[in-house]
């Protein structure tokens, strides 16, 4: 009786953890001081919570119930379940420093572009907004709605501190920063600041991709290890051994064991990825 309820709070924690894991890391497309009213239930069905977030949660429910008809263990289930939801998470090692790699690329060109509108004597409101349909793919969706912000009356500095956010790379912040000292004094020579500034971020870029391919190393350690865990899972099915951890004290030790191996996972995975810089502008401090 024991052992059962030691495996029971060892399932739960399992769950919780896997779920905070992948919420903290992956995070939520709402933005945190404008929830939807309504509770949980209406973010999900309005869709705050992505869709293919939506779909792998009920995969890995339908997952997690399979196995639990198919193996009657409780605890095989709860992994099974946490596998589906964590694996595509690690699996992808690297996908987000590469997205931030290329987004940041994206706020060098874009910025070289609007310098190109300032040189014809646009004014610097002006430019922003003309520079909406041109701007490159992987900003193009924050620099239409910074043009359609000051279209609708907002301040350009307001305006501005939400694309830093919205973009959230220091690049894009340094950028942000040389717009609103030009807001705020109306210095001379933005155009050669914003050109320096493109210049700078195509270097920042470079120097992130060398770093990027360094760690291929981790990631690949990280993809050898899902697929090794993979084989002996079906080897210990295919022996004929998995009804041995059917037991309350056999769960409890796949559960401890699967705790041990998903932290070193995500120990190594931390490993190769970069740690997230500090952000120095602050949509209060320009409020």
């Amino acid at each position: 009786m024991i052992l059962e309820g030691y495996v029971a709070v060892m399932a739960a924690l399992a769950t919780t953890g896997a779920v905070l894991v992948v919420g903290g890391v992956r995070g939520t497309a709402a933005p945190p001081h404008a929830p939807p009213a309504g509770g949980w239930r209406r973010r999900w069905r309005v869709g705050v919570v992505p869709r293919h977030r939506r779909l792998l949660a009920g995969a890995a429910l339908a997952a997690g119930t399979v196995a639990l008809v198919v193996t009657a263990i409780p605890a095989v289930a709860v992994l099974v379940a946490a596998a589906v939801a964590v694996l595509p998470w690690l699996w992808n090692a690297g996908a987000r420093e590469q997205r931030a790699i290329v987004r940041a690329e994206a706020v060098g060109q874009w910025t070289g572009r609007l310098r190109d509108r300032l040189a014809t004597g646009s004014g610097l409101v002006s430019a922003i907004v003309g520079s909406a349909g041109s701007a490159p793919p992987p900003v193009a969706a924050q620099v239409r709605a910074l043009a359609n912000r000051i279209r609708a009356g907002a301040a350009p500095p307001q305006a501005l501190a939400r694309f830093a956010d919205e973009v959230d790379d220091t690049v894009a912040e340094q950028v942000v920063a040389a717009l609103l000292l030009h807001l705020e004094d109306r210095g001379e020579h933005l155009s050669e600041v914003l050109g320096s500034l493109a210049s700078d971020a195509a270097q920042v870029v470079a120097m992130r991709r060398e770093v990027h391919a360094r760690r291929a190393q981790a990631r690949m350690t990280v993809r050898f290890m899902i697929v090794l865990a993979g084989v002996v899972t079906v080897a210990l099915a295919a022996t004929g051994l998995l009804p041995v951890y059917a037991t309350a004290a056999g769960q409890l030790v796949v559960l401890v064991l699967a705790a041990g191996f998903i932290a070193v996972l995500a120990w190594v995975h931390a490993m190769s990825g970069p740690t997230p810089p500090q952000r120095f502008l602050a949509a209060a401090e320009v409020a």
